[in-house]
């Protein structure tokens, strides 16, 4: 068996072929044409004589061999992949290109490019084509037109993408926009020729775009508490803080508690509470000057003997009130250090010690 020149490769060349093939590769032929038009059987042609100026590339469907091989190369690119074409038999010279946009063009694809990255080529230069990305596998896409312009929101948003895609009524699908970041995603509700209708239920932004990646979304997980101003339910916990921290640590009902009882101490229960205090103290908000007033109104005991108080006692005089010291029920009463002489039925005596 023999082979042609240009059919023989090192294994230098093999190696570097294989490292920059991300994924499967397609030989063609560089031409160097920048009109849009079918390239013509295994070549391409890209829109610019400057790669890196490049902002589209056309890629025939069929092979150097003449072989039908579009719909091999529609399940390899989609929007959001990207393009690469290595030299063949020099790897100074490649193509690197996200691509935003797929079209088809009936013989040739029509690939819209940016984050170009590129340096030079000869025409009719083989060139291996590979995609890193797995396009329809993965479902990545790009809305199309400019009446893809749609406003971040919630509720129903309808887009123009590609038709023969993968997205199924009742699958979740997000929408971004490569120029700002902001999305909207919720349920496929149709998808019917190129037009992606999506009920929208979570969005970020509220900016109207042309520029929306198109791609799965997972299902939502169950929606936590927002850390700003979070509202629990059921019965959230907390580490229980030592006692006597004074941050802005969580108190638990633990904490509390025990707070609580070490302010209590061994206080009886009929006065552990604030309510059993007040009450003990008559619900008198000035108490202690209550209680200093009342005091001071007293008799002073060390001021009286009990000879004061019997002198005092003979000196009331109760005419007109029915008391009288000296009187009782009308009997004289008498206080005398001797026995009385005399006296009337009813009166009585004490007899005082000299």
């Amino acid at each position: 068996m023999t082979f042609s020149p240009r059919q023989i490769l090192t294994a230098q060349q093999m190696r570097d072929l294989e490292a920059n093939k991300p994924h499967a590769g397609f030989d063609y032929l560089f031409a160097s044409s920048t009109a849009e038009a079918d390239p013509g059987n295994g070549f391409f042609r890209i829109n610019n004589g400057l790669w890196g100026s490049a902002t589209e590339l056309y890629l025939s469907k069929t092979d150097r061999n003449g072989n039908f091989i579009g719909a091999l190369l529609q399940v390899l690119f989609a929007p959001g992949c990207w393009v690469w074409l290595n030299a063949a038999n020099d790897q100074s010279r490649w193509f690197a290109a996200r691509i935003v946009t797929v079209a088809d063009a009936t013989t040739y694809w029509k690939l819209g490019v940016d984050n170009v990255f590129a340096s030079a080529a000869r025409a009719n230069e083989a060139a291996v084509i590979s995609f890193n990305g797995l396009g329809s596998l993965v479902v990545g896409y790009a809305a199309t037109s400019t009446t893809s312009r749609a406003t971040v929101n919630t509720g129903s948003v309808s887009v123009q993408t590609q038709a023969g895609l993968s997205y199924l009524p009742g699958a979740r699908a997000r929408l971004a926009s490569r120029g700002t970041g902001e999305w909207m995603e919720g349920v496929v509700s149709s998808y019917s020729g190129t037009t992606l209708t999506v009920t929208m239920d979570k969005a970020s932004g509220t900016g109207t775009h042309a520029d929306w990646n198109i791609s799965v979304a997972g299902e939502p997980g169950a929606t936590g508490a927002p850390l700003n101003s979070p509202a629990f339910t059921g019965t959230p916990t907390a580490p229980t803080a030592s006692a006597g921290t004074n941050t802005t640590q969580l108190a638990t009902t633990a904490f509390v508690t025990a707070a609580i009882s070490a302010l209590v101490g061994a206080s009886p229960s009929q006065l552990d509470t604030l309510n059993e205090l007040a009450a003990a103290l008559g619900n008198d908000a000035n108490f202690a000057s209550t209680i200093t007033a009342t005091l001071a109104a007293k008799l002073n005991a060390s001021s009286y003997t009990a000879a004061d108080v019997l002198s005092k006692l003979l000196t009331v005089d109760g005419a007109g009130s029915g008391l009288d010291a000296d009187k009782w029920k009308g009997a004289t009463f008498t206080v005398s250090t001797s026995a009385p002489s005399g006296g009337s039925d009813g009166d009585f005596w004490f007899e005082r010690e000299a």
